[in-house]
């Protein structure tokens, strides 16, 4: 936890997130998460394991593991995944679990997901995630995914 910044009541931060954030009461930091300065996190949040939040955002929902949320688009972290040693290969697959769960409409009240390989690199961060959420007092909605932008 970075000086200047705020925890509130009964939040929860896994071991090796990085905070240098606002955050309200309630809120979930899962592990290896990393919270940037300035940032602001509404009450009740979920915050998925080594998720990042880019500088400035305000946060209103709950963001998926090794994601990135920036401009109120949640997309995947693909460089915090290479960083920590993840495969191009391994990134693209998680992009198309993402794609094919948590986009469109109904993902921001999704309450669980079914894994077509419960073995993937991926899967027992996710289930955690999911597992957190339930667990909360109030559960906030969740980001939906987002494709990354194809490069023009």
């Amino acid at each position: 936890v970075m000086p200047y910044s705020n925890i509130g009541h009964d939040v929860v931060v896994e071991e090796n997130a990085e905070i240098a954030a606002n955050l309200a009461g309630y809120v979930r930091v899962m592990r290896g998460a990393k919270l940037a300065n300035g940032c602001t996190v509404h009450q009740f949040s979920t915050i998925g394991a080594c998720a990042f939040l880019a500088m400035g955002t305000a946060c209103r929902h709950d963001i998926l593991p090794y994601c990135v949320l920036l401009n109120e688009r949640c997309t995947l972290d693909r460089v915090g995944l290479f960083k920590s040693g993840r495969t191009p290969d391994e990134a693209d697959c998680l992009d198309e679990f993402y794609s094919r769960q948590c986009m469109g409409n109904g993902a921001t009240y999704l309450r669980r997901v079914e894994f077509e390989d419960p073995h993937a690199w991926f899967a027992d961060e996710v289930r955690r995630f999911f597992e957190a959420r339930e667990a909360m007092r109030d559960c906030r909605p969740l980001a939906p995914y987002s494709k990354e932008a194809v490069a023009v």
